[in-house]
């Protein structure tokens, strides 16, 4: 099962069917493939292919399906050869117990959730921590102020506006995207003045 990071969502399942008997397998049969989110139990692909290639003792043909899906969870893929039992197999006790044609194989897609941050105003600070992570997984992102034009300090986290927290260190567990904004400030100083003699003048700008 190979997944192909060109085309997203995309799984190519391969594999051999073999003839381990002592005949050759002359007449067409049928092959089944099954791929199932076991999770969900959503069923991506569930198909019969008729194959009319002669297999003879111990040749082999190769086999390729793909199906695409994004959706986390854990898969089965299954591979009946001859699933409508076209040819007798017998192997000294049975047809049936010799008719044992399946094999199960399984991947997982762990879902995985893009963590965003911005600087607010730009320019005041930097931030590390942000990018894709796992669900479940702790991220981490770290805000630090930027000082060498003006003296920012960190103020807080915001998310669509609403407040997370004041530490510049923010920690949480994944469950969803997430379009953070680190907030900085300035800090403000009073500036009083006054005229003197009081009666010498007006002064304005004060604040």
């Amino acid at each position: 099962i190979f997944w192909d990071p060109q085309y997203a969502g995309k799984y190519t399942i391969t594999w051999k069917t073999a003839n381990r008997g002592n005949a050759d397998a002359a007449q067409s049969f049928y092959e089944r493939i099954l791929i199932k989110n076991l999770t969900s139990g959503e069923v991506l692909l569930d198909q019969e292919n008729l194959t009319t290639n002669a297999l003879p003792v111990n040749s082999t043909l190769a086999r390729t399906n793909s199906v695409k899906t994004s959706t986390a969870g854990n898969y089965l893929v299954r591979v009946t050869t001859d699933s409508r039992n076209n040819i007798f197999e017998y192997d000294a006790t049975s047809h049936a117990s010799a008719e044992r044609n399946t094999v199960d194989a399984s991947f997982q897609i762990t879902q995985i959730y893009n963590i965003a941050a911005g600087v607010n105003p730009a320019g005041a600070g930097t931030i590390t921590g942000a990018g894709q992570y796992v669900i479940g997984s702790v991220a981490e992102l770290t805000a630090t102020p930027v000082t060498t034009d003006k003296p920012y300090t960190f103020l807080n986290w915001t998310e669509n506006g609403t407040f997370q927290t004041a530490s510049n260190t923010y920690r949480f567990s994944v469950t969803r995207d997430r379009q953070l904004t680190a907030n900085f400030t300035l800090p403000v100083f009073q500036i009083s003045a006054v005229s003197q003699p009081a009666v010498g003048g007006t002064v304005t700008g004060a604040g």
